[in-house]
């Protein structure tokens, strides 16, 4: 098993490396994998979560400098470990910081308790500003100087029992809402990465069912407007959707028509999948009702993610939806209708 010692000198290496334009963003996505198998040590739970397997889009350069700055620094793992987590979060930091500046409400539920308790004090907030303008020495300091354990900048966001599946669903009900306050973009997509993936591990006991967790996050999620959040619902329904109509239908409903990517995710994308749970009569029933409210990425979503596979392997089921679309006059059904036979024929 790789050491702590040994892990943070891969990491400023890699980091080192990637920054230097010496090994392209896949390549240290594949190097991360090889060398660690899970995240046991802060150094590799920081460069998994920089460098995920599949990953299409750059980390943040400022977040890149800072993570090296944190690894530089040679303290112990916990104060690492912490110091890692702050740098991991700059984007959400400067748009939280530019709120306080501007004397506007915090969201403070979306917030690690330490993240929490800085903002409370002066030093604190002047430290989190040097840190979004890139000097970690000031979080270091500060952290010297504080009572506050490192753990707490790690720590899930989760602080208080929940005791329910009410309760959960009051808790995702507010992070969604708070969560919607931030601007569109990769601060906003960042925290509901973390919170999505805390209320469904770490929110109830082991006695409640980790299906009937996931539904719960996944139908609050589904309220929401956020490109972000919906993706995140998508993703979440999917694992439990099964045979369920009812759930496939309004998750379509709901994200198909949002197209829109915020930091790479596409609830259009996420949706389309859906579709597969319906028979053929009733999903092209459900794609002729949204059409008015479908753009060019939904259809072209539609058409690369579902109906070119229909086409190919239940042509007999969907031919007389493919012909009508093709040949009828809403721009968006022929669009997709053109698209996926085309895509459907290439494959055969």
């Amino acid at each position: 098993m790789t050491t702590e010692r040994a892990a943070a000198a891969f990491a400023m290496a890699l980091l080192t490396a990637y920054r230097g334009r010496q090994v392209t963003l896949r390549e240290a996505a594949a190097a991360v994998e090889t060398r660690f198998d899970r995240t046991d040590c802060a150094a590799a739970a920081a460069l998994r979560e920089l460098f995920p397997l599949g990953v299409r889009r750059a980390p943040d350069p400022a977040v890149i400098d800072l993570a090296l700055q944190a690894l530089r620094l040679g303290r112990d793992e916990a104060e690492t470990a912490a110091l890692l987590a702050l740098a991991l979060r700059r984007p959400v930091l400067a748009t939280i910081l530019d709120r306080v500046d501007h004397g506007e409400s915090v969201p403070l539920s979306i917030l690690r308790p330490g993240c929490r308790v800085m903002l409370g004090t002066g030093s604190g907030r002047d430290a989190l500003r040097a840190l979004v303008t890139g000097d970690l020495d000031p979080t270091a300091r500060w952290l010297d100087s504080t009572v506050v354990d490192t753990e707490a900048f790690a720590a899930t966001t989760l602080d208080v029992p929940l005791g329910d599946l009410a309760g959960l669903a009051d808790l995702v009900d507010q992070l969604v809402r708070e969560t919607e306050t931030l601007p569109p973009g990769r601060a906003r997509a960042r925290v509901a990465d973390e919170w999505v993936n805390e209320v469904t591990v770490d929110s109830l006991d082991d006695d409640t069912p980790y299906t009937d967790i996931v539904r719960v996050v996944g139908e609050q999620l589904l309220e929401s407007d956020a490109p972000a959040l919906l993706w995140h619902a998508a993703r979440q329904l999917s694992l439990v959707a099964g045979g369920d109509r009812r759930v496939a239908e309004r998750v379509v409903e709901r994200c198909l028509p949002l197209a829109r990517l915020e930091d790479g995710r596409s609830p259009a994308s996420a949706a389309a999948p859906f579709l597969t749970v319906l028979p053929a009569e009733r999903a092209a029933s459900l794609l002729e009702r949204i059409a008015p409210n479908l753009d060019n990425e939904g259809w072209d979503a539609v058409a690369r993610v579902f109906l070119a596979g229909a086409f190919r392997t239940r042509w007999q089921d969907w031919q007389p939806h493919a012909m009508r679309w093709a040949h009828g006059t809403d721009p968006g059904l022929a669009r997709a209708a053109t698209s996926a036979l085309g895509m459907a024929d290439r494959a055969a």
